[in-house]
């Protein structure tokens, strides 16, 4: 019923008039970074959507914080530790696009910074960016073929909420995990890194699971010899 509710609203909303209409997609714009939280039944625009992405990757860092000027377009990015700031300067695109619209991404720092050399390596970068996140169970460098060496982030399997207008969410919200924002947010930047969710503790693994069929296939012949 209230999701029934939500979508007349939606409607109605759609036939405001263009004062109404504006003051109802600011208060969404002025509220990104409210998580768990629909502020208003005015779609989020493209722009919005992409800082509260942000917003809920990096929530449980301590050490980051993101912000959002909406009459500006810009989503600053302050970070109060130098080697994760320069790490994550050299890493975030500057920008991103929509049609006419682009919003500006700025990596600033929380106090004065000391200028540091950057790993040119994306994976080092990564490295740093996500050191001391606490949402992050391991990072796992494995040896590649020749020189193709990889890195996984794995983070905890601990699900990730923003606020997108779904209406199939009597929130409004979308629930993901923190690997999936990564694959969509940093993925084209860091070429040979993985972002997978650590398993739970009663799942199986790909090994164990090997583990398993290889003793059952080894026993096999032995149990055939013995009938024999």
């Amino acid at each position: 019923m209230n999701l029934i509710k939500k979508i007349f609203a939606w409607i109605k909303s759609l036939f405001q008039s263009p004062a109404k209409a504006g003051n109802a997609t600011k208060q969404v714009a002025d509220r990104p970074t409210v998580i768990g939280h629909a502020p208003s039944l005015a779609l989020t625009t493209p722009w919005v959507l992409h800082v509260n992405k942000l917003t809920a990757l990096f929530l449980s860092d301590p050490e980051i914080s993101v912000d959002y000027d909406n009459d500006n377009k810009i989503c600053d990015i302050r970070v109060a530790n130098d080697d994760k700031y320069w790490a994550m300067k050299a890493l975030m695109p500057h920008e991103k696009k929509w049609g006419e619209t682009t919003l500006r991404i700025r990596v600033l720092p929380a106090d004065d910074v000391i200028p540091a050399v950057l790993p040119t390596d994306p994976r080092e970068m990564v490295k740093r960016v996500f050191a001391g996140n606490p949402s992050v169970a391991d990072i796992v460098d494995i040896e590649g073929i020749a020189t193709n060496d990889f890195t996984f982030v794995v983070f905890r399997p601990e699900v990730v909420q923003y606020y997108s207008d779904d209406l199939g969410d009597i929130h409004g919200l979308t629930s993901t995990l923190r690997a999936n924002l990564c694959k969509e947010l940093l993925q084209d930047q860091t070429p040979g890194v993985f972002y997978c969710t650590d398993k739970l503790p009663d799942q199986r693994t790909l090994s164990s699971i090997y583990l398993v069929y290889s003793a059952e296939d080894s026993s096999a012949p032995a149990e055939d010899q013995a009938g024999d």
